[in-house]
């Protein structure tokens, strides 16, 4: 892990440093290739159409789209950028567990998209955590230490998720 200079271990900028260590660790995980193994997975286990892979690929976008939507919620209902964050987490893992158990290709693409389009939810509201909580100054060392966290989680996940996919 990247060495980031500590000053105060029970400072808020330290605390959510290490909370989005491990949100960013986990984020890779998802991040890295769900939406390509969602697809081969509807691909082999459902024979998806085309318009089905489309919008697999398309979900999350979507919700990028429509994180404006994200923000002015947040900010009406005041709640701390964190505990909103933690609730797109708990959904988009409700609908990716839901899609694991969809019996037909039709409830498992509307779970599968619904998560990935809840999980994109959550970027606009980490950039508001991070302006409040990291000074100026240390903002791009921890944020980019995050990404890092986040690529690794990514690899890991990735030749894991391949390598499962090769023994079926």
């Amino acid at each position: 892990m990247v060495n980031v200079p500590v000053k105060d271990p029970g400072s808020r900028a330290e605390k959510t440093f290490r909370n989005d260590s491990g949100r960013a660790l986990c984020s890779g995980i998802l991040d890295s290739g769900w939406q390509t193994f969602g697809v081969l997975i509807a691909i082999r286990l459902f024979q998806a159409p085309e318009t089905i892979k489309a919008l697999f690929f398309a979900a999350d976008k979507v919700g990028m789209l429509l994180t404006s939507i994200t923000i002015a919620f947040a900010s009406r209902w005041g709640r701390p950028a964190t505990r909103i964050i933690g609730t797109y987490a708990l959904l988009a893992a409700v609908f990716l567990i839901l899609s694991a158990l969809s019996p037909g290709l039709w409830l498992y693409a509307t779970f599968f998209c619904l998560a990935a389009f809840t999980f994109a939810q959550q970027l606009p509201l980490m950039i508001k955590t991070y302006s409040q909580n990291y000074t100026r100054q240390e903002r791009g060392l921890r944020v980019s230490s995050a990404s890092i966290l986040t690529a690794i989680g990514g690899m890991l996940a990735s030749i894991s998720g391949g390598w499962i996919l090769d023994l079926h």
